[in-house]
Parts: C-alpha cells; structure tokens; sequence
C-alpha cells in the first residue's frame, strides 16, 4: 500500500509527469467500474485501491483513488462479464438451452459468486452491461434467458433495465408477455425458434 497522505504540490508534479496517476472521486470511480461504493472500499481494504487524502498547508482537501487501479477494476468487471456471456452464448449455440438459472448454470459456471446479497446484485450488473451491449448491437436483451430457478422468470433488475431501454417494452405489456417476447428474440437470433415452439 501506498502512504494513505499526499502533498498537493507532490501529486501535482506526479500528475505532470504521468496524466494515468491522477486522482478520481468515489463517484466517478463508481461510474467508471458499475461498482457500489461498498465494492469499492472492500476493494480498498483488500489493498487493490488506494484512498489518497491530499494535503495543503496542513488542511485536508479533495483526493481520491488513482485512475490507473480503478482502471483495472473496470477491466477486470468486463472480463467477467464476458466469462458470463461465454457461458450463455455457449448453452445456446451448442446445447440449445432455452433458459439459465441464475447461480448454478450462470454464475457459478462463469466463476462469479453468487453467496451473498452484494454478490448476486454484483451479477445482476454484469447481466445488464451484457444486456445493455446486445441491445445496442442486435437489438435483444441476453439476460432475459437468465432467470430464478424458483420462478422461471427474471428478477425485477431484469424489468427495470427493459423500461430504462427506449422500444424495450410494448404498450401495456404484461411483465410475463414482456419476458417471453424477448426470450423470442434471443432465440431468433440463435437460430432456436422453432426448436423453442415444439
């Protein structure tokens, strides 16, 4: 770990010398990585990020953590995203699975934990960033096929991002005939449509 207090002048002369070192806020760190601030600090406390407080004329003022490990922490979410996607992409396209429980056929495959409460809130935003990307690429939501085993359905995360996403969801559409529709889609973008109707 690095001295947890910094000089202005002396960050200063650092972020002069290398623009990756500089400093940002929590919230911008939180908007870079899609991690609550809870993630964040138990980062922290893990020593994989670092809280500078900066100091001048013995007064405390703004810090922050360096960009270059909140990089890392961004880099490391959407390679676990993409494990995520593998393991969804892979059920489709080889085994023709219509639906994925959420912890032992997504999570736990793609090695995410899925324990705790932070942890499962922890997936349920690598399936929106998954999501969110294949709306903008194809125009499906992939995570509608991630669903609780005990309902067959996704959670309320999973209709929260549909009525956030512009053209997600139908005029009165029902959550279950919004769910099943884009299940239809993913399916048609995998070929498995009329395997889905038999």
């Amino acid at each position: 770990m690095m001295n947890p207090s910094l000089d202005v002048f002396a960050w200063r002369r650092e972020v002069a010398k290398n623009p990756e070192a500089m400093l940002i806020g929590i919230e911008d760190a939180m908007l870079l990585t899609r991690l609550s601030k809870s993630k964040l600090k138990q980062a922290e406390a893990e020593g994989r990020l670092t809280w500078i407080t900066l100091t001048a004329y013995g007064e405390e003022i703004d810090g922050g953590y360096w960009l270059t490990e909140v990089r890392v922490l961004m880099h490391e979410r959407e390679a676990l995203a993409q494990r995520v996607f593998k393991v969804i992409d892979a059920g489709l396209k080889r085994d023709g699975r219509r639906v994925f429980w959420y912890k032992s056929q997504a999570a736990e495959p793609a090695g995410v934990p899925f324990n705790s409460h932070p942890d499962r809130r922890y997936f349920g935003g690598l399936l929106e960033d998954l999501s969110m990307g294949s709306w903008e690429r194809h125009r499906i939501l992939i995570s509608s096929v991630v669903v609780e085993k005990s309902t067959g359905m996704p959670s309320n995360g999973f209709f929260s991002l549909v009525d956030s996403l512009s053209g997600a969801r139908l005029p009165n559409e029902s959550n279950d005939a919004c769910f099943w529709r884009h299940c239809e889609l993913v399916y048609r973008h995998y070929g498995l449509l009329d395997q889905a109707a038999e």
